[in-house]
């Protein structure tokens, strides 16, 4: 099992993405990611994690299996 924990900012998740090769639609994905930060503002994880951090992991595993 791999875990997923270097993705705390999106930043670094679009360029690991774009280094990647993966075919992905990072505007796209940028524009949710902007849509996920509105939505949830400052909530955090009961770990006291940002919730979009959750976001962070799922677009790994995702992108990681695209790759």
């Amino acid at each position: 099992m791999e875990v997923f924990t270097r993705w705390h900012a999106w930043e670094t998740a679009r360029a690991d993405i774009a280094a990647s090769g993966a075919q992905v639609d990072l505007d796209g994905l940028e524009r949710a990611v902007g849509a996920a930060r509105r939505w949830h503002g400052e909530q955090r994880r009961p770990t006291g994690a940002p919730t979009s951090s959750t976001c962070w992991r799922r677009s790994k595993c995702w992108c990681a299996g695209r790759g």
